[in-house]
């Protein structure tokens, strides 16, 4: 009877795991445009280009790019994707992955640059940083190498608080506001550098 009660115990432990597991429920991999914003003009570029969307800006110029998905954001979820750049991220060439993107001038998003990661958000045009913390950047201390640089990120929001992951390690985690209210995410960049963004997943 006892070995009974304890195989029932774990059927239903993993049939638990199972029905919380989560599944993508929205992807691009940039092959053709699934709604995203493209631009090009003087001040920098947004273009889906070569299998990934390709945003540029000018120095001291941010551009960005954004898409409506499949994203629940009453739920918990994870935001699969990379980040890749022909140069070095530092205080005045960096990426933003953005939320409730409206414009350039309204959105919250997590801020990679110069071996910091920021979570902001920026309201009228008025910037408030809530939190920041370090990340292992790829390229510190390390002479002689490419100045490349390949970001794989993760974005995983669980109850109340979310966090971002770089590289498979944890970069910051901060409460959730009421700002992660639409399912419209963007990529946006500042400075003179190009950055690719690829393989993006959405998972419920």
């Amino acid at each position: 009877m006892k070995r009974i009660f304890i195989f029932l115990t774990l059927v239903g432990y993993f049939l638990s795991c199972n029905l919380q597991a989560q599944e993508v429920v929205w992807k691009d991999d940039f092959e053709d445009n699934k709604g995203w914003s493209e631009w090009e003009d003087l001040f920098g570029k947004a273009i889906i280009k070569d299998g990934t969307l390709v945003i540029k800006a000018l120095d001291g110029w941010l551009y960005a790019s954004r898409c409506k998905t499949n994203l629940d954001v009453d739920k918990d979820f994870t935001i699969k994707g990379e980040i890749s750049t022909k140069g070095k991220i530092d205080e005045n060439h960096y990426a933003q992955i953005c939320f409730n993107y409206k414009n350039l001038k309204n959105y919250v998003a997590f801020k990679i640059k110069n071996g910091f990661v920021y979570y902001s958000r920026v309201e009228k045009d008025q910037e408030i940083e809530f939190e920041k913390d370090v990340y292992k950047d790829p390229l510190r201390g390390k002479k002689g190498r490419s100045k490349d640089t390949k970001l794989i990120f993760e974005v995983q929001k669980k109850g109340s608080n979310v966090m971002l992951i770089l590289n498979e390690e944890e970069a910051i985690e901060v409460p959730i506001d009421s700002l992660f209210r639409t399912s419209q995410i963007a990529f946006a960049v500042f400075g003179g550098i190009e950055f690719s963004f690829d393989n993006i997943e959405i998972l419920q």
